[in-house]
């Protein structure tokens, strides 16, 4: 450290003359080997301007075997100059941690060093002609933990520690640069408190009204942990005193601080700090913050400067200057309490990020974020996550130009009604995931002009809206979407859906789909394109409002799983298949009409081709087809003869049927059946795959061919008997 003042007021002597600015080292020896160096000295004869101080350069001590230091009982700093010399610096270095070194002369503080920092006391003053007495105090060393050092001072001297020290006129006032910052615990009200002053508190003594329980030193650049890290849970109080306290960065200054509940640094100078990141969080305790005469010009990193901050209920950030700052992710996440929250003079042009920042703020109620510029940043997943009150949220000025990342943006704003996202530029974004989830307040959404020409993901889009009624697709892009899983899960109230502009041709998950979607009456999907769908599980799961179901364009060539597809769709009455539909796995099928449910339904579906009646379970695969709940010409009344059919099998005849192929056993097995049911047997042989097998029916011989014709004609005057298949 360089120190310049001005002498006499000689200007060509402005520079701060000194004798002697001499390295000092500590010699250790094994014990009661002390090696002494003789006290020499360096003066500097010059004008009567010239300060001269002489020391020696080396203090004789020994090391003895139990780790004590044995130090001269006397030194001297000598002043041969016409100036009186005031103390201006005291410096040192070690190789080893763990010492402590302290020297007076006269009662003032020449050195004294702990915890990697030396501090001094800049008045103390050596006269002209004149001396001081030192008394040097080395801390005993631990043989266990300085082996090594133990080890090599048995052979050979050893330098433990030197120092060197800076002396100037005495006419020259200390100025600021003599001051060093430090922060003081003191247990007495559980107080952190910072000051700079020229010289340090001892540990254990009574400073500033207050008993010294802890001194940190170093504390402008915390990179990492603070020196007060271990004690963070008894701070109970901050405060800043003096100005000139500065820290190029405070990351998580305050971390965990979780019983903190006053908070004054409005002196802290915070111009040059690059990092707010974490320096509140989990001030669990706090109840309100005001930080509006922070310097914020500097800061690049707003991450998590209040996180979990749950009792906060208030923060005063008037005035902040967040134009360097880049990142914003987490930045209020889980404040619960807080009500109402200022960031109007945010300037957010350089941020990238914006992920989670108002996460889980359940209690705030209103947000103006028409200052923000977003054009910048790439995320906006989980911003808003579980604001719950949040009722008025104006977003309509957001550029998401640069997003590719909207995920569970909104998730659990459930007080939210309506979102104007008119003007969002979504080119870029690749996943909306979960976007809307939970949004229990929405009735109505605009999505029309939203470009999803990248998104790979919209699965949970609107998961659990439940008052969701109405949403605009009308020009939606979703060519390249993979995942649509849960989009309209547990939509409750959506009543009408108009799906025709989907592109589903790269979709691979549509399990979960329309679950719950409790109201949807009809639903056209005939555009879908399935044919690298590899799940349809619980597609339309609880869909009991839904009436009729176009699926004529399913391919499932690829699908692994179905299960519980139509479970819960009570009222289900019309299904269209196409040739490209098998189905896969069990619990797949459709659903048993209800003729309480199904006014006309008789437990069976019947086919538009050909009149043929299957139960649910045998409902073939890879024909084209329309099927419905109630037979031609029998809506609302239930055919007789199929009340009789119990398990696939019944004692008046009816064929069963094992996976759709028609193994029609007689039911007259005691060689004779009636007419009626000899013709119920004969229309069992044919199958769901439209293949024909031959009539084996035991007992049918005994039946003339006249009966059998009879037979036939009775069940189908058109000569196309229909059959129920089991």
């Amino acid at each position: 450290m360089h120190h310049v003042r001005a002498i006499t007021g000689i200007w060509r002597a402005a520079a701060v003359l000194f004798a002697a600015a001499f390295a000092m080292a500590w010699c250790l020896a094994f014990p009661f080997a002390p090696a002494y160096a003789d006290e020499g000295g360096a003066g500097a004869s010059a004008d009567d301007d010239t300060i001269v101080v002489t020391m020696p350069t080396t203090v004789p001590c020994a090391l003895l075997s139990d780790g004590t230091v044995a130090t001269p009982t006397s030194w001297k700093v000598e002043n041969s100059g016409s100036t009186p010399a005031r103390l201006a610096m005291a410096t040192t270095t070690t190789a080893y941690d763990g010492i402590s070194v302290s020297a007076k002369a006269n009662g003032s503080t020449l050195l004294d060093y702990s915890a990697g920092f030396a501090s001094y006391d800049p008045t103390l003053i050596v006269p002209v002609q004149g001396s001081l007495d030192v008394s040097w105090a080395v801390s005993r060393l631990d043989p266990a933990v300085h082996a090594a050092l133990f080890e090599q001072a048995a052979q050979h001297p050893v330098t433990l520690l030197s120092a060197s020290f800076l002396f100037c006129a005495q006419s020259t006032e200390p100025s600021a640069s003599d001051s060093v910052p430090f922060a003081v615990y003191s247990e007495d009200d559980a107080s952190l408190t910072f000051y700079k002053r020229r010289a340090l508190p001892v540990e254990g003594s009574v400073f500033e009204g207050k008993t010294a329980t802890a001194v940190y030193a170093n504390i402008e650049n915390t990179k990492s942990a603070p020196p007060w890290k271990g004690i963070e849970r008894k701070i109970e109080r901050v405060a800043v005193v003096d100005e000139g306290v500065a820290s190029q960065t405070m990351y998580a200054w305050f971390f965990e601080c979780n019983n903190l509940v006053s908070v004054n640094i409005s002196k802290l100078d915070t111009s040059k700090t690059t990092s707010l990141g974490y320096t509140f969080s989990r001030c669990k305790s706090l109840t309100e913050l005001d930080l509006s005469m922070l310097d914020t010009r500097s800061v690049r990193s707003f991450a998590d400067v209040f996180q979990d901050c749950s009792s906060l209920r208030s923060v005063n950030l008037e005035g902040w200057n967040t134009s360097s700052g880049n990142n914003f992710s987490q930045m209020f996440i889980h404040c619960a309490s807080l009500e109402e929250l200022d960031v109007s003079s945010f300037n957010t042009s350089s941020a990238t990020t914006f992920e989670e920042m108002f996460y889980g703020c359940r209690s705030l109620r209103s947000l103006d974020l028409s200052c923000f510029d977003t054009s910048a940043a790439t995320t906006f997943a989980l911003m808003f996550y579980n604001c719950a009150s949040l009722a008025v949220l104006d977003v309509s000025t957001f550029d998401t130009t640069s997003a590719t990342d909207l995920s569970r943006a909104f998730q659990g704003c459930k007080s939210l009604t309506e979102l104007d996202l008119s003007r969002a530029s979504t080119a870029k974004v690749q996943t909306f995931h979960g976007m809307f989830t939970g949004c229990s307040g929405l009735e109505r959404i605009d999505l029309s002009l939203l470009d999803t020409s990248s998104a790979r993901d919209l699965s949970y889009l609107f998961a659990d809206c439940s008052k969701l009624k109405a949403v605009n697709f009308a020009g939606i892009k979703t060519s390249t979407v993979t995942d649509f899983n849960h989009m309209f899960s547990n939509c409750s109230s959506l009543t009408l859906l108009d799906l025709s502009s989907f592109n589903t041709a790269a979709a691979t998950n549509l399990s979960y789909l329309f679950f719950g979607c409790s109201s949807l009456g009809t639903l056209d999907l005939s555009s879908f394109k399935t044919g690298k769908v590899t799940t349809f599980e619980h597609m339309f799961y609880g869909c009991s409002s839904l009436t009729s179901l176009d699926l004529s364009s399913f391919d499932t060539a690829n699908v692994e799983t179905m299960a519980d597809l139509f479970t819960g769709c009570s009222k289900l009455a019309e299904v269209t298949l196409g040739k490209s539909f098998a189905w896969v796995g069990s619990k797949c099928f459709l659903p048993q009409p209800s003729a309480g449910d199904i006014p006309g339904a008789d437990g069976l579906w019947h086919a538009a081709s050909d009149g043929v009646s299957y139960r649910p379970s045998a409902v073939p695969g890879n024909k084209a087809d329309t099927y419905r709940a109630v037979a031609p010409g029998e809506e609302g009344d239930a055919a007789e003869d199929d009340a009789d059919v119990v398990n696939g099998t019944d004692s008046t005849g009816v064929a069963e049927s094992a996976n759709g192929v028609g193994a029609a056993e007689d039911a007259g097995n005691e060689g004779r059946v009636g007419s009626e049911n000899a013709a119920d047997a004969a229309g069992g042989a044919s199958t769901p795959n439209g293949e024909n097998h031959a009539i084996a029916v035991e007992g049918m011989m005994a039946l003339g061919r006249e009966d059998y014709m009879t037979a036939l004609a009775m069940a189908n005057p058109s000569a196309a008997a229909p059959s129920v298949v089991a």
